[in-house]
């Protein structure tokens, strides 16, 4: 395979995060559904799948650069089928609302998955990796990357303290510290 279309599969993968973590936030602001600790979980593993192909953006393709990525998909997924299993029991009841007839953690498992097929494709060819004296890219669509997934890591990070407080509840309604709740005992 030619380098460049393994850093085009590579900017692939980038924007295909940080599309569903745009649209994760989406749900969460539009729809006002806030997300569970399982899913601020897969949330966070999404931004760890999103390291490995920035890195090969910014540094050549390397192996430890996808290794980053099959590590964030191995544990995305776990996190994911976790949550799927929870819920697929008829009765249980489910978080969200269904987004093209799948809800966000079925997507989730989806897109980890992905993700680690093409990870592990890219593993397997030869003639793909990048010589050390390979100069680097470092073009405009490098920055943005970083640029977007930086934003929404550390908007990530602010949102998930306000809903979350120090503990995450099991089913959010609100956020800990913009509206806290007061303990009412009831006789």
């Amino acid at each position: 395979m030619h380098p460049e279309l393994a850093r085009k599969i590579n900017l692939l993968l980038l924007l295909m995060v940080a599309g569903v973590m745009c649209g994760s936030l989406s749900v969460q602001f539009i729809l006002g559904d806030l997300p569970c600790p399982l899913c601020i979980l897969q949330r966070y593993a999404m931004i760890g799948l999103a390291m490995g192909p920035l890195l090969n953006l910014r540094f050549g393709i390397r192996p430890r650069h996808l290794s980053v990525t099959l590590m964030f998909a191995l544990f995305g997924i776990a996190v994911s089928v976790r949550q799927v299993l929870l819920h697929i029991v008829p009765g249980t009841g489910n978080y969200g609302a269904p987004v093209f007839g799948m809800h966000l953690y079925t997507w989730s498992s989806l897109i980890f998955f992905i993700a680690l097929v093409v990870t592990a494709l890219l593993l397997l060819i030869e003639n793909v990796w990048s010589p050390l004296d390979t100069p680097t890219y470092n073009d405009k669509i490098v920055h943005i990357g970083y640029g977007i997934m930086i934003s929404i890591t550390l908007f990530l990070a602010i949102i998930t303290l306000l809903e979350c407080g120090w503990r995450c509840p099991d089913n959010p309604v609100h956020y800990m510290l913009i509206q806290p709740t007061h303990f009412i005992t009831h006789p």
